[in-house]
This record gives structure tokens, C-alpha cells and sequence, in this order.
């Protein structure tokens, strides 16, 4: 035998097809095939109907939600991407571009060190040369 638990909010009949089956958020055993449940009219649910296949020892849970619910439940989770989309962002660079990126920004990063160090050192060389002489 296998199980089928049918997962909602509240307590309402469960239909497999089309024949009263059982109540929500109850587990039910039934021989393995394939279903369709649903639970009944009023349709204010989603999905509408759900099929699944049970084979021998399994237990397959079934989850409705109210349709407002699940609405919602979207329209929360696009929130997110959506205030993002908003935010201009510039394209990722290839590898080989984010290399050569990389080695420009060392490369400018360390500049201002080595024009200093060499200025440094023109600047020495040019105060041994006043003391020699």
C-alpha cells in the first residue's frame, strides 16, 4: 500500500478522482496508480487539480494553498528581483578582461608608489652630488 497526504490550511474534503477520498492534512492509504486530487468546489485554491503516481510503500504529500495565499506568496518573492531590476548594473567582463583590468589597477595602484620612490631617489643622488662638491 502506499500514502497520500493532502496539505492545506484548513480542513476541507479531499477528491481522488472525482470521488470523495478523505479530509486534509490527514494521511490516507491507497493501492498504488495514478490520481487526480483536488479539493472540490469552491476552486478557491491553487493548483486547481494535482496527479500524482503512488507505487508500492511510498508516501507522497500534496500541498494546495488558498489562491489569495499563493498570490501573495509570488508577489513577495518578486519583490526582491524586481527593485533590483530597477539598479543599472554594467555586464561581468570575461575572464581575460577582468585580467587585464586586475593588472590596470595594480599597476595604477603601485605608480604613484614608484614615481615617489624615484623621485626619492633622483632627489638624494642630487644632494650627494651638491655635498661632494
Amino acid at each position: 500500500m502506499a500514502s497520500i497526504r493532502v496539505t492545506y490550511p484548513e480542513s476541507r474534503v479531499v477528491f481522488l478522482d472525482d470521488a470523495p477520498f478523505g479530509l486534509t492534512n490527514e494521511t490516507q492509504q491507497l493501492p498504488p496508480g495514478t490520481y487526480t486530487t483536488d479539493l472540490g468546489a469552491p476552486v478557491d485554491y491553487t493548483p486547481g487539480n494535482r496527479t500524482v503516481s503512488v507505487t508500492a510503500h511510498t508516501h507522497r504529500v500534496l500541498a494546495f494553498a488558498p489562491e489569495g495565499a499563493f498570490v501573495a506568496a509570488v508577489a513577495q518573492r518578486a519583490a526582491p528581483m524586481a527593485a533590483k531590476r530597477g539598479v543599472v548594473t554594467r555586464p561581468k567582463a570575461t575572464a581575460p578582461a577582468r585580467k587585464v583590468a586586475k593588472k590596470k589597477r595594480k599597476s595604477a595602484e603601485r605608480a604613484p608608489a614608484k614615481r615617489a620612490t624615484a623621485k626619492r631617489a633622483s632627489m638624494k643622488q642630487s644632494s650627494t652630488r651638491r655635498k661632494k662638491r
